[in-house]
């Protein structure tokens, strides 16, 4: 609708549908042709960033994605620590690669070390952070277990006891934790082998560009600052690779 309105695209792209805003009629219109990959609808049905691509133009600076994986409702300019997990998410800006903007709310998780909800709009310790709850969460998703949870009580060390429970395995709270690290990196050399490097650890344009109203007026994050620590802690080099000895130690080297 943006790109139909500054004139990048035209009803002609269209299939004569007038994408202005507002028209409820063209969004439907578009979901049946997204859903039937008919006319413009096979493009938009790839994402914002391939559609971005085949306009042209200006159409990638209000491409809002990560990755190719589009923006959930948490915006990075109100919640700082979102922004550094969605650039650095194996798949993109998900929240839940995360959930780190629960720690700038009123969660906490002293298990970790983090027995006060964060500053929103700071970048302080948002690296140690946004790094313990990728490793987190990547153990909330190999157990299948709601991450809601979280917010009932429930603590690492609780789902450590039911892993041990369920398996008989002798676990602590260092191997879960490590656990979900080796998960995190292996990914990573996934992205990597499929040329998703360095660059892609980014955030849109448009985020960049601070809001003139509401509660998080004036306000965007120091991608780079934060980057900056989090590569140090994930024992990553400059250009967002594993370091052989962070491999060694998740006895992922061989890869």
């Amino acid at each position: 609708m943006e790109a139909f309105e500054k004139g990048l695209i035209t009803a002609t792209d269209t299939g004569g549908v007038r994408l202005a805003w507002g028209n409820a009629d063209a969004m439907l219109e578009m979901v049946h042709q997204i859903g039937q990959a008919q006319g413009i609808g096979k493009i938009l049905g790839q994402g914002v960033r391939k559609t971005a691509e085949w306009i042209g133009g200006d159409a990638g600076a209000f491409a809002v994605h990560v990755k190719g994986l589009e923006f959930p409702a948490h915006d990075p300019r109100a919640y700082f620590s979102s922004g550094l997990s969605y650039a650095t998410s194996n798949r993109g800006a998900c929240h839940l690669a995360g959930l780190t903007h629960g720690l700038e709310g009123s969660l906490t998780l002293p298990d970790l070390g983090f027995h006060e909800p964060f500053d929103r709009f700071s970048e302080n310790g948002k690296g140690a952070m946004v790094v313990s709850m990728q490793n987190l969460m990547g153990m909330f998703d190999s157990l299948k277990i709601c991450k809601f949870l979280l917010y009932t009580g429930i603590t690492p060390t609780d789902l450590v006891k039911c892993l041990h429970l369920v398996t008989g395995q002798d676990w602590d709270l260092v191997r879960f934790m490590e656990t979900g690290e080796r998960i995190f990196q292996l990914k990573r050399l996934i992205n990597f082998k499929l040329g998703v490097t360095r660059s892609a650890d980014d955030l849109p344009k448009r985020i960049g560009a601070s809001l003139k109203t509401g509660g998080t007026r004036g306000h965007v994050p120091d991608l780079q600052s934060m980057l900056k620590d989090y590569y140090k802690i994930r024992g990553w080099t400059r250009d967002g690779a594993p370091t052989p000895e962070t491999l060694k130690r998740l006895n992922l080297d061989h890869l």
